[in-house]
């Protein structure tokens, strides 16, 4: 309803006349009076709005051009070729080589029957392949069952239109009643229908064509699809000359990713792998590389180095804006160059690496079957101790038919009881816990505390202090520290064991100040940190202290050693050396990684604690006085005549199937470290070892040597011989 905009002045006027009703109202000039003033302002309002139109579109049209263009424009992006990665000697072990790639983007109006015919036609005449390779590197099939029920559906429903109930005959009358009313919604429908048809027998021609206009269907519906990685010359060549039978179909300069020795290298594990571009990003990340811009389609890192170091091998991605030609089709209009990922130094030796493989293999190789039999399993970690740069790491596998196999990463993945080695930790908890003293002698004979087995070293020893219960691996020495430590005295046949509430946690705490039972920090993903004894029992205080009870990876020992090594550092280990820009020969530095001092050992005696540890492991390898030599003196070069400090360690295994013993075993360990100078400056070693070999052999009578000794003493002397 219209408002009289001049009432309110009309009831004034009335209200201010005594003669208001006698008067005469002339309303032809009332009337004509509004109607200029309505005129003027309608006149005033299409002013201001011709002028504001003239401004839109002389003054600032191409601000709004621009603005409009932005808003409904797609973009395209493409990944830039992926950094390198090298050893520390420049040795490429992984880099991106040039290929070609064809793309799909559909026409503007393109038919579902128009795209099964194009799918045909490439299909005809440039081809596919029905296998790819999956994140293992193993050949698998390129369309799985349930992709070739959808797409057999998909072809007889909307394009041969051969299917005249589709499909309603795999419903019950019930389910189609429930679909009818709406009580199940289409998804619902279409997977029950999916979920009974059969596997479609179809030949590896309609295979392919099926696979093609799935690629095709790829989502998001704005973005290319990648129909064939690694597109031959002739491939490329085909489509080039006949563009324009195959609308939509582009092909572009790509990479693909390369590794050493031929993709079967020994650092594969440790490098890790990449996704495809049909596999695009990993589903528990997608949120995450979606906001930073990712494509879906995009390639990125998904083990190993690749997946973390994916920030710096990405690089910078290739845009394009998409616009359309007058017949529909889409076309790429350069907007961001982009720019190739930044390259990688490792820390990694691989000629180092090789060896260790090879030492491994021969080690494993030999030892099979009979009394090996469980021997499934060997591991490796060679580390600079001053900066905890990775030299080499190695884990290889017995599968039952006999094959090896490496698994670099199960050196920070696996954990097992490691014996013996963790007994300079539990010397150094003793000295610091005052509990003993440097020179300290104990009685090493068998002991037996009320109610349990007697408990005794692999050799009884008589009177030995400190340094010697290291050098002969002193089981009782270390036992009677727990027991101190726990508030006890040890009795024969006495009391039984009493402590202190807190000694587990104590003793733990020394432990993870040398590294073990918590993580390294090494920059690979999902590290491992072993785990802890079942239950706090009174006497398990003793099989934590000589390493039979808690469980810890070939990583936690090489950062354990190493921390001995140089005077009471916990240094982070890692692979990542140093950043650099690529096309520069490794120097234009863009990142170099710092040693990063993760936990120092505190205290006013740490340099003449460890000293005494440092002096046992010495005297394992060439005996201290009249004690002989613990430790095979193979680990010392005798080329170059670098001497080592170590320390063998054993531990006991029991074999379980189906809840039933089948027999027990022993497992090998030894860390050591060179070279071993004595002076009181202290040592000044260059490289550590750690060796875990589980389950080595079963528990039969005299046992073999050490394996770990004839591995560690074979790499140390090629490392040590290779410097001469």
């Amino acid at each position: 309803m219209f408002v009289n905009p001049f009432r309110k002045k009309d009831i004034d006027r009335r209200r201010r006349s005594s003669n208001v009703f006698k008067q005469k109202e002339d309303y032809a000039k009332t009337i004509n009076k509004r109607l200029k003033i309505m005129t003027i302002v309608i006149c005033v309002l299409f002013s201001v709005i011709g002028v504001r139109l003239a401004q839109l579109q002389l003054v600032n049209n191409e601000e709004y051009a621009l603005k409009l263009e932005t808003f409904t424009a797609k973009k395209q992006t493409f990944a830039p070729s992926r950094g390198s990665i090298y050893d520390r000697n420049g040795t490429v072990l992984a880099e991106s080589k040039k290929s070609s790639t064809i793309y799909y983007y559909p026409a503007k109006n393109i038919s579902e029957k128009e795209e099964w015919d194009l799918a045909e036609k490439f299909v005809n005449e440039i081809g596919v392949s029905l296998t790819k390779k999956n994140d293992s590197g193993v050949e698998v099939s390129a369309i799985t069952d349930r992709e070739l029920k959808d797409m057999d559906y998909a072809y007889h429903v909307t394009y041969l239109r051969d299917v005249k109930d589709n499909y309603n005959s795999l419903l019950s009358a019930d389910e189609l009643e429930a679909a009818n009313n709406g009580d199940l919604s289409n998804a619902e429908v279409y997977n029950l229908k999916i979920s009974r048809m059969e596997v479609p027998k179809v030949d590896d021609h309609h295979k392919k064509i099926y696979l093609t206009k799935m690629l095709m269907d790829q989502t998001p519906e704005n973005e290319y699809k990648t129909i064939l990685e690694g597109a031959t010359t002739e491939q490329v060549a085909y489509l080039g000359e006949h563009n324009s039978q195959f609308p939509g179909f582009k092909y572009m300069n790509d990479w693909v990713r390369s590794y050493y020795d031929n993709n079967n290298s020994i650092v594969k594990s440790i490098l890790g792998d990449i996704s495809s571009q049909t596999q695009g990003l990993p589903e528990e990340k997608m949120e995450y590389y979606m906001g930073l811009g990712y494509a879906m389609n995009q390639r990125v890192g998904i083990s190993g180095i690749e997946k973390q170091y994916e920030d710096y091998l990405s690089g910078t991605k290739r845009s394009y804006n998409i616009t359309y030609d007058e017949n529909g089709l889409a076309v790429l209009n350069d907007e961001n160059e982009g720019k190739n990922g930044y390259d990688l130094t490792l820390s990694l030796d691989v000629d180092l690496q090789k060896k260790v493989d090879e030492v491994l293999n021969k080690t494993m190789s030999t030892h099979s079957g009979g009394k090996y039999k469980y021997f499934d399993s060997l591991y490796f970690v060679a580390i600079n101790p001053q900066t905890g740069e990775i030299l080499a790491m190695d884990s290889i596998y017995r599968k039952e038919d006999g094959t090896i196999y490496s698994v670099p990463t199960g050196t920070y993945l696996d954990a097992n009881r490691a014996g013996s080695v963790v007994k300079m930790a539990t010397l150094y908890m003793g000295l610091d816990q005052g509990v003993i003293s440097p020179g300290t002698v104990l009685n090493d004979q068998p002991m037996q505390l009320k109610g349990t087995q007697v408990f005794k070293s692999y050799t009884t020893h008589g009177l030995i202090d400190d340094i010697n219960a290291i050098a002969v691996s002193s089981n009782v020495y270390m036992a009677q520290i727990a027991i101190k430590l726990a508030g006890g005295e040890f009795v024969e046949n006495g009391q039984a064991l009493y402590y202190e509430d807190g000694t587990f946690e104590k003793m733990r705490s020394y432990y993870n100040m040398f590294g073990l039972g918590v993580q390294t920090g090494i920059d690979l993903p999902n590290e491992g940190v072993g785990s802890i004894g079942g239950t706090e029992e009174h006497g398990k205080i003793i099989p934590l202290a000589i390493g039979q009870y808690d469980t810890y990876t070939t990583m936690q020992l090489a950062q354990y050693v190493s921390t001995i090594a140089n005077g009471g550092k916990r240094v982070q280990p890692h692979l990542l050396k140093k950043v650099t820009e690529v096309n520069s020969n490794r120097e234009t530095v863009i990142y170099e990684h710092q040693t990063n001092i993760l936990s120092t050992l505190l205290g006013n005696n740490v340099k003449e604690y460890l000293g005494r540890a440092q002096k046992g492991m010495r005297g394992c390898v060439r005996g201290t006085g009249s004690k002989s030599a613990f430790c095979p003196s193979t680990v010392d070069d005798p080329n170059s005549g670098t001497q080592l400090a170590a320390k063998t360690g054993t531990a006991e295994n029991e074999i379980y199937e189906n809840g039933n013993k089948l027999d027990d075993t022993m497992s090998s360990t030894m860390v050591a470290y060179g070279p071993y100078i004595d002076d009181d400056d202290g040592s000044t070693p260059e490289i550590a070892f750690a060796c875990f070999a589980p389950n080595v052999e079963i528990v039969t009578g005299t046992p073999d040597p050490n394996i770990c000794a004839g591995i560690i003493g074979e790499v140390s002397n090629y490392y040590f011989s290779k410097k001469k």
